[in-house]
């Protein structure tokens, strides 16, 4: 095990120890800052679409977009929900001599009837900011079947986060978000887009510190108890809302939940969305298709499905918290 400042230093890590240059299939809601590691390593993104309901890729998707300059793979379990046919898509990288990355960042915890966590090369996992163990920080890198030791010297040579890159990431979040809510596909927007992964790169790729990897190490034992109580607010959630006509987000039994996610149709997303933020109740519209931040269009039909519907309220909060937020929605949702 590999501790690292960031899960998308791990990513990168592993990437950069390839030496090798093509293609890295991954899903076109995938995270950003798992994406921007492959651009770091000297690779290219190939996106795949994703099941419109789960926000999931299935093997059937994935294999679609690999072609014979794929030499890698990063399959995240969305919302802490197991995807169903890893198996086979790790059978079928490890056929093709396809380097897999299991993407674990908001699954620490969760449980599949297969080895989650171990069936790909690698596996990386977050700590940082709304993941599963929320430490603000943090990403840890595993592997049952490959040594780590060069990556360990390789992240010893990354550079420590600054304050100019914590001011660069604050921005770059906010620019985000303003471009994809109101952007239009113009050619300032997309130099913007090209420019961001060269002026932020050691926002996202940097190393740890002692003091911070020993803290990880001290905090993964509060793991049990965490996973247990974002079960149990899960559960408060659904019992609160479960007359309300709201399609929810199908959790297996064993995933952690990331967030309580729900679905509302496209056409009363905005009106709500309005009406929640202006009741101050934190909703979030994540995972959306990242496509244009990589200048490439919006031609998968599942992701962007399930970009439109997709809403989630966060977990863990006190039961009181989560009570005021449901009486509100029902409120909104009976008008």
């Amino acid at each position: 095990m590999l501790i690292t400042a960031r899960a998308s230093a791990a990513i990168y890590l592993i990437l950069d120890s390839l030496k090798a240059k093509g293609n890295v299939t991954v899903p076109a809601n995938l995270c950003y800052a798992g994406i921007y590691p492959v651009l770091y390593a000297g690779m290219t993104p190939v996106f795949c679409d994703v099941e419109k309901d789960s926000g999931n890729t299935n093997a059937e998707l994935f294999k679609k977009s690999v072609t014979d300059k794929t030499v890698a793979a990063i399959i995240p379990h969305m919302y802490g929900n197991p995807v169903k046919e890893l198996p086979e898509i790790a059978a079928f990288c490890r056929e093709n001599k396809i380097l897999l990355i299991e993407d674990c960042a908001s699954a620490m915890g969760a449980e599949a009837d297969y080895p989650l966590g171990e069936i790909g090369d690698y596996t990386v996992y977050s700590t940082g900011y709304s993941k599963t163990l929320d430490l603000g920080l943090g990403g840890i890198l595993y592997s049952k079947t490959h040594s780590l030791d060069s990556m360990r010297e390789k992240e010893k040579t990354l550079p420590a986060f600054s304050s100019e890159d914590e001011k660069n990431l604050e921005f770059f979040s906010k620019l985000y978000r303003l471009l994809r809510n109101n952007g239009n596909g113009c050619d300032i927007e997309k130099e913007i887009y090209n420019m961001l992964p060269t002026v932020c790169k050691n926002a996202f790729i940097h190393r740890i510190s002692k003091a911070d990897a020993d803290m990880i190490r001290e905090k993964l034992s509060d793991l049990p108890k965490v996973v247990e109580l974002r079960r149990k607010c899960l559960k408060r959630y659904c019992e609160n809302l479960k007359d309300c006509g709201l399609k929810y987000y199908e959790y297996s039994d064993s995933a952690v939940p990331w967030r309580f996610s729900f679905f509302i149709e496209p056409e009363k997303r905005n009106a709500f969305v309005s009406e929640c933020l202006e009741n101050k109740i934190p909703i979030s519209d994540w995972y959306p298709c990242v496509m244009p931040l990589f200048n490439q269009p919006d031609g998968l039909p599942g992701a962007k499905e399930h970009e439109k519907g997709i809403l989630n309220l966060p977990i863990p909060l006190p039961d009181e918290r989560i009570d005021e937020i449901c009486d509100c929605i029902k409120k909104i949702l009976s008008v």
